[in-house]
């Protein structure tokens, strides 16, 4: 029997991206593979001999990371059970964070009722999808983000 207080999930080894920011232009641009990024090195260099890439360092918002962009368009996975692989929420962000998380009813961080207007909202949906990349050595789960419509009704 587990702990219930404890949170379920295996720890975060880094994110599948599959964007990145256009130095020229300044803002997000799409992928046709993957980038992976990761505090740790090791991970990143073992994806570059799995699926090429140049292993590089990258100045996240987080700190110090390490990243390489993939030539996969595809990558086996492994999915842990939905309450650990899956979330989906109307969040809000501003510079000092997460202000709201919302399933459209209720207010995560306040536990409170969604204040969103259902015909105008303010927030944004936020899907995220963990999964274990099946070639890689260790374990971890690696996380993909996406605000995107079509994938959060998909």
């Amino acid at each position: 029997m587990s702990i219930l207080t404890i949170q379920r999930r295996l720890m975060e080894a880094g994110r599948i991206r599959i964007g990145e920011k256009d130095p020229e232009r300044g803002y997000p641009k799409k992928l046709t593979t993957f980038r992976l990024t990761s505090r740790d090195r090791a991970k990143i260099e073992q994806a570059a001999e799995l699926w090429g890439g140049t292993v590089e360092p990258w100045d996240s918002p987080a700190g110090p990371q390490w990243q390489v962009t993939t030539d996969a368009s595809a990558l086996d996975v492994v999915v842990p059970p939905s309450e650990m692989a899956f979330s989906q929420f109307y969040e809000l962000w501003s510079a000092g964070g997460c202000q709201r998380r919302c399933d459209g009813v209720t207010e995560q961080l306040t536990e409170g009722p969604c204040v969103c207007d259902p015909d105008d909202r303010e927030c944004s949906i936020h899907t995220r999808l963990s999964v274990m990349l099946r070639d890689l050595r260790g374990l971890g789960l690696w996380r993909i983000d996406t605000s995107g419509f079509y994938a959060a009704v998909g």
